[in-house]
């Protein structure tokens, strides 16, 4: 989303689109596939992340070389989707 400079509401203006994103692909992936997304880190983003972590078989963050210090981008990278039945890890 076009972020504001409100810290809190941008928090869950990310959140949420990031919420939408792996809702979409839990629907559209096919077993096995894959997931990337750009996020932004906070409380309501990582509780996100580990409530999706349990449908793919790797799920991690990671933040690119080419990234600005100053940034705090973040990418998902979600491998191996196990389908809509969730498997604990």
């Amino acid at each position: 989303p076009q972020l504001s400079g409100v810290t809190a509401h941008d928090n869950v203006r990310v959140a949420e689109l990031f919420r939408l994103a792996l809702e979409m692909a839990s629907k559209l992936l096919k077993p096995g596939g894959t997931f990337v997304a750009k996020e932004f880190p906070s409380p309501e983003v990582d509780e996100i992340f580990r409530y999706y972590e349990g449908h793919f078989e790797k799920f991690d963050r990671t933040r690119l070389k080419s990234t600005r210090a100053t940034s705090n981008e973040l990418y998902v990278i979600g491998r191996k989707f196990r389908g809509n039945s969730v498997q604990g890890k």
